[in-house]
């Protein structure tokens, strides 16, 4: 998606030789059954070519003007194909379910729902961190410890006769280090983003820096929406940096024939 966009923006042409790849990503969005990949994709694509166009016309008044009816044009779309992926997996408009309740479900109970299930929840195993670190978990089955399955779904919770998911991040945190560990858990994470942020913003960064920052800084802003920093503790973040490296030296081989 990045070099498809930054070939329309810095030579106004379509490069088919991007475009499908992109346009084969989309059943796999919607074999997920949810909309969060749905979600990831438009807020990616926005954000780059927002920096990419900005970047390109000098961060113009009229550039930036621009952007913002980007983003709404970008928030109206997402909110369409949301209603028509609903055609994949049941969750239909109906007479009860009115385009308005669909919303305001997926987008107003998320708190309501983690608090209904804070209050009559415990810890349920002896096990540490069986809510966050599925990814560490599976590794270490796979070197022959004896370890449970760990992760899968958010538990549903009827909440004022509404059936829907516990999302955001603060649920898993909660359930594996309490309410107290949460706090420490996002305040280190705060800490650690902080840093790499100011150290990108003044040029002393690394290209591994900005290798791990670009593949972490997504989770700080989903994490309204589910918990991806402990996740990538598996060896996924191997082959994740490994492309994030190999992409970076190749955008800096292209610039510099440029």
């Amino acid at each position: 998606m990045y070099l498809f966009i930054n070939n329309i923006i810095r030579t106004g042409q379509v490069s088919f030789c991007y475009l499908w790849i992109i346009l084969c990503y989309f059943p796999f969005t919607i074999l997920t059954t949810g909309r969060a990949e749905l979600l990831k994709l438009v807020i990616f694509g926005t954000l780059v070519f927002s920096i990419i166009y900005l970047n390109h016309k000098h961060y113009s008044f009229s550039s930036k003007k621009r952007i913002l009816c980007t983003i709404a044009v970008s928030g109206i779309l997402f909110i369409i194909a949301f209603f028509f992926y609903g055609n994949f997996t049941g969750k239909v408009i109906s007479s009860t379910r009115t385009p308005l309740v669909i919303l305001s479900h997926y987008l107003g109970l998320s708190i309501p729902a983690l608090d209904k299930v804070v209050e009559k929840t415990v810890i349920e195993s002896g096990y540490v961190g069986t809510h966050t670190l599925g990814g560490a978990y599976g590794n270490l089955r796979s070197l022959g410890m004896n370890l449970p399955h760990v992760g899968g779904f958010l538990p549903f919770v009827v909440f004022n006769g509404v059936d829907t998911n516990v999302y955001t991040s603060f649920y898993m945190y909660i359930m594996d280090f309490g309410v107290s560990g949460m706090c420490i858990i996002l305040a280190i994470f705060g800490l650690l983003f902080t840093f790499c942020y100011e150290e990108l913003k003044y040029g002393n960064a690394s290209d591994y820096m900005l290798i791990i920052y670009a593949m972490y800084s997504y989770s700080y802003i989903m994490a309204f929406h589910d918990e991806g920093f402990l996740d990538m503790i598996s060896t996924k973040i191997i082959y994740n940096c490994l492309i994030m490296w190999v992409l970076i030296k190749f955008l800096k081989i292209k610039s510099a024939k440029v």
